[in-house]
């Protein structure tokens, strides 16, 4: 199956497919005990061999898929006997631990082998001889979305996440890997690339005269269109039926933003999510809030080729549409207790308006978290095909010197309890493209067609009155209204309450402050002030 890899230019692989989708972010591990072990679990944050115990022991106890601590072990001594290879190092048999031993004993005979090869190997580095370690124990899982990173690739995730602020060129990526090739699926506006040039449905065949083809990977070679600002790189660029040619770009940096809007056919506001990352529920508020201003009367979410994000984004998204409290996803692992997590509270809860969300074969993750939840509760149609059909939940472990690790720990079903891991979600209304290619021109986007048909039509009978109100629901944000604290009491201010209540029939945030000149009561409606 051909994966669809979204990027920005620049960056490496994460989000962009389904393998790495739909990460939760958590703080460092602190305080867990070992299962029957006399290693004590801190802070993930060393590779040296106390943080390899410390893995392990994570892994043993967190994953959604449980395993004995000898054959995490014995994984990382796999690994490790890999590596040395490569190397050609190896110079002699590193048995392996017995898989009977408690966790207690298995963790001394590692240490005590760990020990060993590094006084065998004393020219062996051992930086790269604990990443081997750790990806050894990791693999043992068997779990597709695991991953450790070095600190170059968990900088870029993290950047990914956060919405950029790196160097790049600004495009929209699809990296197909069998054929060798990237195409640019789309160009952020006033980019180095835009700038110079590129254009959406252009493909990339050279990356500073060296051919794709001849590159490691396409991965790989998507990494070298990251550099710092100010430095240019060279593509080559096929376009349409056009000879081959060259254009220099002169990288900048980049933010990128994971929502971008715009009214269609007069009355309906088109919001795309690329990615669920760090910023995106805000991003969404605003998005809602602005095509509300410019007249919107429906909406269409298109999170069709997103591979997903952080869950919490998908929360935040599905509470701009839903009732407060609203159940938008449970997280269920074995042995343990179900995890519901429900929406924040929102301004009006019950008038919904017309939506439909596009969906593909690649929308995973969080993409499904959201339109699991929105069709449950019948808030919008699903346009498009069966979603991709991952209903797994990672977290990242930040460890040392800028490495992390993520790996499953639960999974999770919708509203209505439905299983759709390695099944997918169906639309209710089943459109196919009529192009394999990708889409440079909205007017062959029959999938997008068939969602503007879907929402005008419930506006029409919205018109004819025989449908319900019409009016947007707007989401509190309590960010917003902290920032805007911050802007009005820039010398300070202490929160000595806060809640919501109904001001002038709206849900408002209230807030009760203590600055430098007294006490404050003060009033925000999705983060602007509001006067007495």
């Amino acid at each position: 199956m051909k994966k669809i890899f979204f990027a920005l230019g620049f960056s490496f692989l994460l989000y962009a497919s389904p393998a790495f989708a739909d990460t939760v972010k958590v703080p460092h591990v602190n305080n867990l005990s070992a299962p029957q072990a006399t290693t004590t679990v801190e802070t993930l944050h060393g590779l040296d061999l106390k943080s390899i115990d410390n893995v392990i022991l994570v892994i043993q106890k967190e994953s959604a898929y449980k395993l004995a601590v000898p054959k995490l072990c014995n994984g990382a001594i796999s690994e490790i006997r890999e590596y040395l290879k490569s190397k050609r190092l190896y110079k002699q048999q590193i048995p392996f631990i017995d898989s009977k031993l408690s966790a207690d004993e298995a963790i001394v005979e590692f240490n005590q082998k760990y020990k060993n090869i590094e006084t065998n190997y004393p020219t062996v580095d051992k930086e790269l001889l604990s990443y081997a370690a750790v990806r050894g124990a990791l693999k043992q899982i068997g779990d597709p979305y695991a991953l450790f990173m070095n600190p170059k690739e968990y900088k870029a995730f993290m950047e990914q996440m956060k919405g950029g602020n790196f160097g790049g060129i600004g495009v929209y990526l699809n990296l197909d890997e069998k054929n060798k090739m990237i195409h640019i699926v789309d160009v952020m506006e006033d980019s180095p690339a835009y700038n110079a040039g590129i254009k959406k449905g252009d493909d990339i065949i050279k990356i500073d005269s060296v051919p794709i083809s001849q590159m490691e990977s396409v991965s790989k070679a998507n990494e070298k269109l990251r550099g710092t600002p100010g430095t240019k790189v060279t593509v080559t660029v096929k376009r349409a039926k056009l000879d081959p040619f060259d254009v220099t770009i002169i990288r900048d940096v980049i933010k990128a933003k994971s929502v971008s809007y715009k009214i269609i056919n007069d009355n309906i506001g088109y919001m795309k999510i690329s990615i669920f990352g760090e910023s995106t529920g805000d991003e969404m508020r605003k998005a809602v809030d602005a095509l509300e201003r410019k007249g919107a009367r429906g909406y269409i979410i298109d999170v069709r080729g997103n591979g997903g994000g952080y869950v919490t984004s998908a929360i935040q998204t599905v509470s701009l549409f839903v009732p407060t409290h609203s159940n938008v996803v449970t997280l269920v692992k074995e042995g343990s207790k179900d995890l519901p997590y429900t929406s924040l509270p929102n301004i009006r809860p019950f008038d919904t308006p017309p939506m439909a969300v596009l969906i593909d074969k690649n929308s995973a993750s969080a993409s499904e978290i959201t339109s699991g939840a929105l069709q449950d509760y019948k808030t919008a149609s699903l346009v498009g095909v069966k979603s991709y059909g991952k209903a797994s939940v990672q977290k990242i472990y930040p460890l040392q010197n800028g490495t992390a690790m993520k790996f499953t720990t639960s999974h999770y079903v919708t509203p209505k309890k439905r299983l759709i891991d390695k099944i997918g979600i169906e639309p209710d209304v089943v459109s196919k493209l009529e192009t394999n290619k990708p889409i440079t021109d909205e007017k062959d986007d029959t999938q997008l067609k068939d969602a503007i048909k879907n929402v005008s039509e419930k506006i029409d009978k919205l018109e004819k009155g025989t449908g319900t109100s019409t009016s947007p629901i707007r989401a509190t944000s309590f960010s917003a209204s902290l920032s805007s604290l911050s802007e009005m009491f820039p010398d300070g201010f202490d929160i000595k309450s806060s809640d919501m209540i109904l001001r002038d029939g709206q849900l408002v945030d209230h807030f009760v402050v203590e600055t430098k000149s007294g006490i404050r009561e003060v009033y925000f409606d999705r983060g602007i002030y509001l006067e007495k």
